[in-house]
C-alpha cells in the first residue's frame, strides 16, 4: 500500500464525517514517526497527502516530536522533515529530550494560531509554566546538542548501528525487519518471515536476558510488544553499539537452539490485552534454554571502576589514553555500569 493509498483512507474519513454529521475536521494529530506503535516509518508522501486532505477540510495538523525531535534523526532536526519540504505542521509538541531528564515541554506554533487562541478569551493557566529554571534547562540542552554535535553523532552512530543490525538480520531469521533513522531504530522480531507472526515471547526473553546478564536496558514496543526499540542517549557511541550487538548475538544463538514456538501460541488478542512482564515470560523461557558455556564466558559482563569525573562535553572523536584511564582519578564509588538504550 502506497503513501497515497493510506492517505486516501484519511480523505474518506474526512468526507464521511462531513456527510454524516455536517461537521468539519478540527485537527489531525500524528507522531512524525510512530514510536510506541513499533518504530513505524511512514511510506513516502503519506503525510504530504494526509496534510492536504485535512487542510482542505479546514483543519490543522499537529506533529508530536516528543520522542523523535531535537536531532535524533541524524539527517534532520525534526522527524517531520523526513517527509520533505512540503510537510510543515501547524503545531509541533515537544518534551522529554528537551530537558534531558528535567520535566519540561513546549508547544511550537504560528503567530496566527497563537493569536486565534488568545482571541477566544480563554485563559491558560499552568503553575510552573515558563518558570526560569525549566527555561534555562531547555536552552542548555539545545546548546549542548549544537556544541557537542549530537545530531551529527546520531547520524554517524545511528547509521553504524543500523548496518550492524542488518548484518544480524542476514544471520538470524528471527529479525523480520530493521527500520528507522539515526538513533531511533527498531528490530521487528518474528517467528518466521513469511507469515510475519510476531515473536512476542522471544522479544521479552531478549529484554530480560539483556538486563539480567548483560546490564543492558532495552524495551519493546508495537501492538504485540515484539519490536526491540533502540532510542538511546544521543551521546551513544560505536563501542556501545558493538556491546549491544555482541550480547544480541549470544541470545539469538540460544534462541536458535531451543524451540520457543509454544511460547508464541498466545493469541494476538491475549497479547494485546494482557502484556505480561518480561521477567515472568523469561521464567518460562528459561525452562527450555540451555546456555552455551562458551558463549556465557565470552560475553560475561565485567564490572568496572568508576571514578570521579570532571564535567565535560560528550565527544564524538576518540578519547585520549589519559581520558580513558579512570583509575588515575580518586575513586568515589565502586559500582557496575548499566547501558541504557
Amino acid at each position: 500500500k502506497t503513501g497515497q493509498a493510506y492517505a486516501d483512507d484519511i480523505g474518506q474519513m474526512v468526507c464521511d464525517l462531513h456527510k454524516n454529521t455536517k461537521r468539519r475536521v478540527a485537527a489531525f494529530f500524528h507522531e512524525s514517526l510512530q514510536s510506541c506503535a513499533g518504530q513505524v516509518v511512514f511510506p513516502p508522501e503519506y503525510l504530504k497527502h494526509a496534510y492536504k486532505y485535512i487542510r482542505d477540510s479546514g483543519g490543522i495538523v499537529v506533529a508530536d516530536e516528543v520522542q523523535t525531535g531535537f536531532g535524533r534523526m541524524g539527517s534532520h532536526y525534526w522527524a517531520f522533515q523526513l517527509a520533505g519540504p512540503d510537510v510543515i505542521p501547524d503545531i509541533v509538541t515537544v518534551g522529554k529530550a528537551m530537558g534531558n531528564g528535567h520535566p519540561v515541554s513546549a508547544v511550537i506554533t504560528t503567530p496566527e494560531i497563537a493569536r486565534a487562541f488568545g482571541n477566544t478569551g480563554m485563559q491558560y493557566f499552568n503553575t510552573f509554566g515558563g518558570n526560569p529554571v525549566s527555561c534555562a534547562v531547555g536552552l542548555a540542552v539545545m546548546d549542548a546538542i549544537e556544541t557537542d554535535c549530537l545530531q551529527a553523532n546520531a547520524r554517524e552512530v545511528g547509521g553504524y548501528a543500523k548496518s550492524r543490525f542488518i548484518e544480524l538480520a542476514d544471520r538470524y531469521s528471527i529479525i523480520g525487519d530493521v527500520r528507522g533513522y539515526g538513533l531511533f531504530l527498531g528490530l521487528d522480531l518474528v517467528t518466521d518471515r513469511h507469515s510475519r507472526r510476531p515473536a512476542t515471547m522471544a522479544a521479552q526473553h531478549v529484554i530480560h536476558r539483556l538486563k539480567k546478564d548483560y546490564r543492558i536496558i532495552l524495551s519493546a514496543d508495537g501492538r504485540h510488544n515484539n519490536i526491540l526499540k533502540l532510542k538511546p542517549p544521543m551521546c551513544f557511541n560505536k563501542e556501545n553499539v558493538d556491546t549491544l550487538v555482541e550480547a544480541l548475538k549470544c541470545i539469538f544463538n540460544e534462541l536458535e537452539e531451543i524451540n520457543f514456538e509454544e511460547f508464541n501460541k498466545v493469541s494476538e488478542e491475549e497479547t494485546c490485552r494482557d502484556k505480561s512482564s518480561s521477567e515472568s515470560i523469561s521464567d518460562g523461557m528459561k525452562t527450555m534454554t540451555t546456555l552455551s558455556s562458551e558463549c556465557k564466558k565470552r560475553n560475561q559482563p565485567a564490572t568496572e571502576e568508576v571514578g570521579e569525573r570532571e564535567p565535560k562535553n560528550c565527544k564524538i572523536s576518540e578519547s585520549t589514553d589519559d581520558e580513558q584511564d579512570l583509575s588515575k582519578k580518586t575513586p568515589r564509588k565502586i559500582r557496575t555500569r548499566k547501558l541504557v538504550i
